[in-house]
Protein backbone atom coordinates (compact mmCIF):
# COMPACT_ATOMS: atom_id res chain seq x y z
CA UNK A 1 0.00 0.00 0.00
CA UNK A 2 1.33 3.44 -0.88
CA UNK A 3 1.40 6.32 1.60
CA UNK A 4 -1.96 8.07 1.81
CA UNK A 5 -2.17 11.86 2.34
CA UNK A 6 -4.89 13.90 4.01
CA UNK A 7 -5.51 16.83 6.36
CA UNK A 8 -7.80 17.94 9.11
CA UNK A 9 -10.39 20.39 7.80
CA UNK A 10 -11.76 21.89 11.00
CA UNK A 11 -9.54 24.98 11.03
CA UNK A 12 -11.20 28.27 12.05
CA UNK A 13 -14.25 26.35 13.31
CA UNK A 14 -15.24 25.38 9.78
CA UNK A 15 -18.75 23.98 9.53
CA UNK A 16 -19.65 20.76 7.69
CA UNK A 17 -20.54 22.47 4.40
CA UNK A 18 -17.20 24.29 4.37
CA UNK A 19 -15.32 21.09 5.14
CA UNK A 20 -17.12 19.19 2.39
CA UNK A 21 -16.23 21.87 -0.16
CA UNK A 22 -12.59 21.82 0.96
CA UNK A 23 -12.50 18.03 0.78
CA UNK A 24 -13.73 18.16 -2.82
CA UNK A 25 -11.26 20.89 -3.75
CA UNK A 26 -8.23 19.23 -2.16
CA UNK A 27 -8.82 15.76 -3.64
CA UNK A 28 -7.80 13.99 -0.44
CA UNK A 29 -7.18 10.25 -0.15
CA UNK A 30 -9.52 9.95 2.84
CA UNK A 31 -11.25 11.91 5.59
CA UNK A 32 -10.12 12.61 9.16
CA UNK A 33 -12.93 14.01 11.32
CA UNK A 34 -12.41 15.92 14.55
CA UNK A 35 -14.68 18.96 14.85
CA UNK A 36 -17.59 20.61 13.07
CA UNK A 37 -18.14 24.30 13.74
CA UNK A 38 -15.94 23.98 16.80
CA UNK A 39 -17.98 21.05 18.19
CA UNK A 40 -16.58 17.59 18.95
CA UNK A 41 -18.14 14.27 17.92
CA UNK A 42 -20.41 13.86 20.94
CA UNK A 43 -21.94 17.27 20.16
CA UNK A 44 -22.75 16.57 16.49
CA UNK A 45 -26.43 16.91 15.66
CA UNK A 46 -28.42 14.11 14.04
CA UNK A 47 -28.67 16.25 10.90
CA UNK A 48 -24.87 16.65 10.78
CA UNK A 49 -24.32 12.93 11.28
CA UNK A 50 -26.76 12.07 8.49
CA UNK A 51 -25.10 14.60 6.19
CA UNK A 52 -21.64 13.18 6.94
CA UNK A 53 -22.91 9.68 6.16
CA UNK A 54 -24.50 10.89 2.93
CA UNK A 55 -21.41 12.70 1.63
CA UNK A 56 -18.73 10.29 2.77
CA UNK A 57 -20.49 7.06 1.78
CA UNK A 58 -18.13 6.73 -1.19
CA UNK A 59 -15.10 8.03 0.68
CA UNK A 60 -13.14 6.40 3.49
CA UNK A 61 -13.60 8.08 6.86
CA UNK A 62 -10.18 6.97 7.99
CA UNK A 63 -10.49 8.17 11.57
CA UNK A 64 -12.76 10.01 13.95
CA UNK A 65 -11.24 11.79 16.94
CA UNK A 66 -13.87 12.27 19.69
CA UNK A 67 -11.52 14.53 21.70
CA UNK A 68 -12.52 12.92 25.00
CA UNK A 69 -10.44 14.24 27.89
CA UNK A 70 -8.16 11.61 29.45
CA UNK A 71 -9.11 10.63 33.02
CA UNK A 72 -6.65 10.01 35.85
CA UNK A 73 -6.57 6.39 36.98
CA UNK A 74 -7.17 7.50 40.59
CA UNK A 75 -10.38 9.32 39.71
CA UNK A 76 -13.13 6.67 39.51
CA UNK A 77 -15.83 9.19 38.59
CA UNK A 78 -13.73 10.52 35.69
CA UNK A 79 -12.89 6.97 34.57
CA UNK A 80 -16.57 6.01 34.54
CA UNK A 81 -17.46 9.15 32.57
CA UNK A 82 -14.66 8.46 30.09
CA UNK A 83 -15.86 4.89 29.58
CA UNK A 84 -19.43 6.08 29.01
CA UNK A 85 -18.32 8.73 26.50
CA UNK A 86 -16.01 6.27 24.76
CA UNK A 87 -18.90 3.87 24.20
CA UNK A 88 -21.00 6.70 22.72
CA UNK A 89 -18.09 7.76 20.51
CA UNK A 90 -17.50 4.20 19.29
CA UNK A 91 -21.20 3.86 18.42
CA UNK A 92 -21.19 7.13 16.49
CA UNK A 93 -17.93 6.33 14.69
CA UNK A 94 -19.32 2.96 13.64
CA UNK A 95 -22.55 4.61 12.47
CA UNK A 96 -20.51 7.04 10.37
CA UNK A 97 -18.65 4.15 8.76
CA UNK A 98 -15.27 5.11 10.19
CA UNK A 99 -12.31 2.73 10.06
CA UNK A 100 -10.46 3.99 13.14
CA UNK A 101 -11.31 5.71 16.41
CA UNK A 102 -8.71 7.92 18.07
CA UNK A 103 -8.00 6.98 21.69
CA UNK A 104 -6.00 8.67 24.45
CA UNK A 105 -4.40 6.82 27.36
CA UNK A 106 -5.56 7.58 30.89
CA UNK A 107 -3.23 9.66 33.05
CA UNK A 108 -0.81 7.92 35.39
CA UNK A 109 2.72 8.39 36.71
CA UNK A 110 4.85 5.34 35.88
CA UNK A 111 3.63 2.52 33.64
CA UNK A 112 6.22 0.05 34.92
CA UNK A 113 5.19 0.57 38.55
CA UNK A 114 1.45 0.84 37.87
CA UNK A 115 1.10 -1.72 35.08
CA UNK A 116 -1.23 -4.01 37.06
CA UNK A 117 -3.71 -1.14 37.33
CA UNK A 118 -3.10 0.72 34.07
CA UNK A 119 -2.97 -2.10 31.52
CA UNK A 120 -6.36 -3.61 32.50
CA UNK A 121 -7.94 -0.16 32.20
CA UNK A 122 -6.41 0.37 28.75
CA UNK A 123 -7.49 -3.09 27.59
CA UNK A 124 -11.02 -2.43 28.83
CA UNK A 125 -11.13 0.78 26.81
CA UNK A 126 -9.73 -0.92 23.73
CA UNK A 127 -12.30 -3.71 24.02
CA UNK A 128 -15.10 -1.13 23.86
CA UNK A 129 -13.74 0.07 20.53
CA UNK A 130 -13.00 -3.43 19.21
CA UNK A 131 -16.59 -4.54 19.88
CA UNK A 132 -17.70 -2.05 17.25
CA UNK A 133 -15.25 -3.58 14.75
CA UNK A 134 -13.20 -0.38 14.75
CA UNK A 135 -9.44 -0.15 14.62
CA UNK A 136 -7.66 2.10 17.11
CA UNK A 137 -5.27 5.01 16.72
CA UNK A 138 -3.56 5.94 19.98
CA UNK A 139 -2.76 9.64 20.18
CA UNK A 140 0.15 10.78 22.30
CA UNK A 141 -0.54 13.36 24.98
CA UNK A 142 2.01 15.50 26.82
CA UNK A 143 1.50 13.55 30.06
CA UNK A 144 3.32 10.48 28.70
CA UNK A 145 6.71 10.10 27.03
CA UNK A 146 7.26 7.93 23.96
CA UNK A 147 8.79 5.10 25.99
CA UNK A 148 5.47 4.71 27.82
CA UNK A 149 3.66 4.15 24.54
CA UNK A 150 6.28 1.63 23.45
CA UNK A 151 5.65 -0.29 26.69
CA UNK A 152 1.88 -0.24 26.10
CA UNK A 153 2.20 -1.50 22.52
CA UNK A 154 4.56 -4.28 23.57
CA UNK A 155 1.98 -5.46 26.08
CA UNK A 156 -1.28 -5.16 24.13
CA UNK A 157 0.17 -6.87 21.03
CA UNK A 158 -2.66 -5.96 18.65
CA UNK A 159 -1.90 -5.22 14.99
CA UNK A 160 -5.14 -3.23 14.70
CA UNK A 161 -3.98 -0.71 17.27
CA UNK A 162 -1.59 1.87 15.81
CA UNK A 163 0.17 5.03 16.95
CA UNK A 164 -0.23 8.65 15.83
CA UNK A 165 3.28 10.11 15.54
CA UNK A 166 3.45 13.90 15.96
CA UNK A 167 6.94 15.44 15.75
CA UNK A 168 5.62 18.93 16.59
CA UNK A 169 4.17 17.60 19.85
CA UNK A 170 7.44 15.83 20.67
CA UNK A 171 9.27 19.12 20.13
CA UNK A 172 6.93 20.89 22.55
CA UNK A 173 7.51 18.12 25.10
CA UNK A 174 11.28 18.37 24.73
CA UNK A 175 11.63 14.80 23.44
CA UNK A 176 14.22 13.74 20.89
CA UNK A 177 12.22 13.15 17.72
CA UNK A 178 14.71 10.74 16.13
CA UNK A 179 14.81 8.59 19.27
CA UNK A 180 11.00 8.53 19.47
CA UNK A 181 10.84 7.55 15.80
CA UNK A 182 13.27 4.71 16.39
CA UNK A 183 11.38 3.16 19.32
CA UNK A 184 7.87 3.67 17.94
CA UNK A 185 8.21 3.26 14.17
CA UNK A 186 6.89 -0.32 14.11
CA UNK A 187 3.59 0.89 15.59
CA UNK A 188 3.03 4.10 13.58
CA UNK A 189 -0.14 4.23 11.51
CA UNK A 190 -0.43 8.01 11.10
CA UNK A 191 2.21 10.73 10.81
CA UNK A 192 0.70 14.12 11.75
CA UNK A 193 2.65 17.05 10.32
CA UNK A 194 3.03 20.63 11.51
CA UNK A 195 6.19 22.73 11.55
CA UNK A 196 7.48 24.87 14.41
CA UNK A 197 9.99 27.65 14.90
CA UNK A 198 12.17 27.91 18.05
CA UNK A 199 9.39 29.81 19.87
CA UNK A 200 6.95 26.95 19.29
CA UNK A 201 4.87 28.91 16.78
CA UNK A 202 3.69 27.13 13.64
CA UNK A 203 5.22 27.81 10.23
CA UNK A 204 4.81 26.58 6.67
CA UNK A 205 6.09 23.03 6.36
CA UNK A 206 9.85 23.09 5.89
CA UNK A 207 10.34 26.72 6.97
CA UNK A 208 10.31 26.48 10.77
CA UNK A 209 14.13 26.19 10.88
CA UNK A 210 14.02 24.00 13.98
CA UNK A 211 12.23 20.73 13.36
CA UNK A 212 14.27 18.78 10.84
CA UNK A 213 11.27 17.52 8.91
CA UNK A 214 13.35 16.82 5.83
CA UNK A 215 15.44 14.31 7.77
CA UNK A 216 12.34 12.78 9.36
CA UNK A 217 10.57 12.47 6.01
CA UNK A 218 13.64 10.74 4.57
CA UNK A 219 13.54 8.24 7.43
CA UNK A 220 9.89 7.41 6.71
CA UNK A 221 10.55 7.05 2.98
CA UNK A 222 13.65 4.91 3.55
CA UNK A 223 11.60 2.61 5.80
CA UNK A 224 9.02 2.33 3.01
CA UNK A 225 6.30 3.63 5.29
CA UNK A 226 2.80 2.62 4.20
CA UNK A 227 0.54 4.51 6.60
CA UNK A 228 -1.14 7.91 6.53
CA UNK A 229 0.43 11.37 6.48
CA UNK A 230 -1.95 14.04 7.79
CA UNK A 231 -1.52 17.81 7.87
CA UNK A 232 -2.55 19.55 11.10
CA UNK A 233 -1.25 23.07 10.54
CA UNK A 234 -1.34 25.55 13.42
CA UNK A 235 -0.25 28.23 10.95
CA UNK A 236 -3.79 28.78 9.68
CA UNK A 237 -5.09 29.84 13.09
CA UNK A 238 -2.02 32.04 13.65
CA UNK A 239 -2.34 33.84 10.33
CA UNK A 240 -6.01 34.47 11.05
CA UNK A 241 -5.21 35.88 14.50
CA UNK A 242 -2.36 38.03 13.21
CA UNK A 243 -4.51 39.56 10.48
CA UNK A 244 -7.01 40.67 13.15
CA UNK A 245 -4.50 42.11 15.63
CA UNK A 246 -4.62 45.86 16.24
CA UNK A 247 -1.64 48.20 16.42
CA UNK A 248 -1.62 48.17 20.24
CA UNK A 249 -1.32 44.37 20.41
CA UNK A 250 1.36 44.31 17.73
CA UNK A 251 3.35 46.98 19.59
CA UNK A 252 3.18 45.84 23.20
CA UNK A 253 2.63 42.07 23.19
CA UNK A 254 5.58 39.85 22.26
CA UNK A 255 3.43 36.95 21.04
CA UNK A 256 1.34 39.25 18.83
CA UNK A 257 4.50 40.82 17.40
CA UNK A 258 5.80 37.36 16.60
CA UNK A 259 2.52 36.29 14.99
CA UNK A 260 2.65 39.45 12.87
CA UNK A 261 6.23 38.58 11.84
CA UNK A 262 5.00 35.12 10.80
CA UNK A 263 2.25 36.75 8.72
CA UNK A 264 4.84 39.05 7.11
CA UNK A 265 7.16 36.11 6.32
CA UNK A 266 4.27 34.18 4.81
CA UNK A 267 3.20 37.12 2.64
CA UNK A 268 6.70 37.43 1.24
CA UNK A 269 6.03 34.10 -0.49
CA UNK A 270 2.24 33.97 -0.76
CA UNK A 271 -0.28 36.79 -0.83
CA UNK A 272 -3.24 34.45 -0.61
CA UNK A 273 -4.30 33.77 3.01
CA UNK A 274 -7.42 31.80 2.08
CA UNK A 275 -7.72 28.73 4.29
CA UNK A 276 -8.03 26.23 1.44
CA UNK A 277 -5.03 27.74 -0.34
CA UNK A 278 -2.89 27.57 2.81
CA UNK A 279 -3.79 23.92 3.23
CA UNK A 280 -3.12 23.14 -0.42
CA UNK A 281 0.39 24.62 -0.58
CA UNK A 282 1.39 22.48 2.42
CA UNK A 283 -0.30 19.35 1.11
CA UNK A 284 1.67 19.87 -2.09
CA UNK A 285 4.86 19.25 -0.10
CA UNK A 286 3.47 16.06 1.43
CA UNK A 287 2.18 14.69 -1.88
CA UNK A 288 5.53 15.38 -3.53
CA UNK A 289 7.61 13.81 -0.74
CA UNK A 290 5.48 10.74 -0.05
CA UNK A 291 3.77 10.05 -3.40
CA UNK A 292 6.16 11.80 -5.79
CA UNK A 293 3.10 13.59 -7.13
CA UNK A 294 2.82 17.25 -8.06
CA UNK A 295 -0.54 18.87 -7.38
CA UNK A 296 -1.76 21.99 -9.11
CA UNK A 297 -1.97 25.10 -6.93
CA UNK A 298 -4.24 27.87 -8.19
Amino acid sequence: MKVQVSTYLDYLKADLDTQIEMFKSLKLDGAFLRKLGGKSLLQFTEEEINKIKSFYKKVDIVAVDPLIKSPHIDNKEALDKFKFDLELAANLAKDLGAINLVYRLPIFTDITKEKDIVLPIINEHLSIIRKKKLNVLIKQEKEHLSQTYRYVFENIKDSKVKFIFEPALLFQMGEAITAAFRILYDYIGVLVVDDKDPSGASRLIGTGKYLDLNDLFKRFVKKEYEGWVVLDSGLIEQINQASKSNWFEKTFFKQKRHENKILFDYQQKHQNTDMTYMIKIQLAVLFLVFQNKKIKID
